[in-house]
């Protein structure tokens, strides 16, 4: 099941646990709400309350899902990590369950905080390299092999990834994609001990990293992503916009 199941256009977060799958999303009255969906939708269940268009970092760093399957306040506003309304967010899970989660902060940095998933403590990641996004820059993480990577769009028009490597974090340019246009749409699938690196750049041309190099796949458009006739080479099929 995923978000364009659930005929809801404003759903913040889903949770699939076994056959039951969570949802929450904001109604007309900027309520948040929680719904479950299993063969049948229940009835709502208020969350809390956000501003309009509240992005998924303001809720997610803020309510969690508690083992009475339920949602209850989180504790991250004791941390001082003030979330712009404009940032992007990832999140990925590591191999040994610690959960980081990435946004910009309002001075342009990206920051991440990270917890074990049995602890109910967040901790803020004090020691990112500093970086350069473009405001309102994407942002996309993954785990491989015990490394996680969050990628994001640099202000010089190139794709950065944040590199955790034995304990250590660097920051680096991810080869081929630098110059040309600002990028966009940026995500990545793991598939056979790797990953594939996709995004688009402001012109709406749309690339896979495939072995070094940037190859051309389709062009996003108001109607969504069109695949070139002679991409099918270039990337893995799951490979989605």
């Amino acid at each position: 099941m995923n978000r364009a199941d659930t005929g809801f256009d404003n759903v913040i977060a889903e949770i699939v646990d076994g056959h039951v799958t969570h949802i929450m999303y904001q109604d007309e009255d900027c309520v948040l709400e929680e719904r479950d969906f299993d063969s049948e939708m229940s009835p709502p269940d208020r969350v809390g309350a956000a501003k309009e268009a509240t992005p998924g970092a303001y809720v997610l760093l803020g309510p969690k899902f508690n083992e009475s399957t339920e949602w209850v306040p989180g504790q991250l506003a004791s941390l001082g990590l003030e979330v712009p309304p404009w940032t992007k967010i990832a999140a990925v899970l590591t191999e040994d369950c610690t959960i980081f989660v990435f946004i910009q902060d309002r001075s342009g940095q990206i920051q991440a905080v990270f917890k074990q998933q049995l602890d109910d403590q967040w901790q803020v990641v004090t020691d990112l390299p500093p970086t350069e996004p473009f405001t309102t820059a994407p942002i996309y993480a993954i785990s491989l092999d015990d490394t996680v990577h969050a990628f994001y769009g640099h202000r010089d028009s190139s794709i950065h990834e944040l590199v955790l490597v034995d304990g250590v974090w660097h920051d680096r340019e991810v080869p081929s994609t630098g110059g040309g246009l600002p990028k966009s749409h940026i995500s990545a699938i793991i598939m056979d001990d790797r990953f594939f690196l996709q995004f688009a750049d402001s012109s709406g041309s749309a690339f896979v990293l495939k072995d070094g190099k940037a190859l051309p796949v389709g062009r996003m458009t108001e109607y969504g992503f069109r695949e070139f006739n002679d991409a099918e080479g270039h990337g893995p099929k799951e490979l989605k916009w």
